[in-house]
């Protein structure tokens, strides 16, 4: 595929619409589920990972609401000391009402706590802004080969419906939700 600037700007806008949900499922340092009342949430331990309990609060459709700091809640954890999922979610349902699984959000960004949803990747969103100057210290030939592949790669990011959920590390998620690199 030869590389065409159009081509680049039309997945970038394909890759950024305003209603795209993204499916998210819990990980390690962070866990999604939802609420009596139909709200969709993203749950994590502020500080480092002991203390606070931080509820990060969407619509039903999926529309950030913002965050809530449920204070102090003791960390379930294992005989190793490391953070145990299985107790989290039970201690999330016995004290939230809180049903673990798969939420779908809009986009969004919470700046208190450097969390977001990014559509496409930032080493990709340089090389779209200005793809000569991206790849400027390469011979002009190796210049249009690496912009071929770049290309090559972006649309099978936004086929594959990928995106970048920035939460204490960039994760990149596939469109299950689940994370596929950080």
């Amino acid at each position: 595929m030869a590389f065409s600037w159009d081509e680049a700007k039309r997945l970038r806008e394909e890759a950024h619409r305003e209603d795209r949900l993204y499916p998210l499922v819990s990980n390690y340092s962070y866990f999604t589920g939802h609420l009596s009342n139909g709200c969709q949430i993203i749950a994590f331990w502020g500080g480092n990972g002991d203390g606070e309990l931080i509820f990060l609060e969407f619509s039903p459709e999926g529309a950030y609401l913002g965050f809530k700091n449920l204070g102090e809640v003791l960390i379930p954890r294992d005989s190793n000391g490391f953070m145990n999922d299985e107790g989290v979610f039970e201690t999330l349902k016995a004290n939230f009402n809180f049903s673990p699984g798969l939420i779908r959000i809009l986009r969004f960004s919470e700046p208190e706590w450097e969390i977001s949803i990014e559509p496409i990747d930032a080493h990709t969103e340089e090389f779209i802004e200005d793809p000569d100057e991206f790849f400027g210290d390469q011979d002009p030939e190796s210049r249009e080969a690496l912009k071929e592949e770049e290309l090559e790669n972006l649309k099978e990011w936004v086929e594959r419906k990928q995106f970048v959920f920035n939460c204490f590390n960039d994760y990149w998620v596939d469109d299950t939700g689940e994370v596929t690199d950080s």
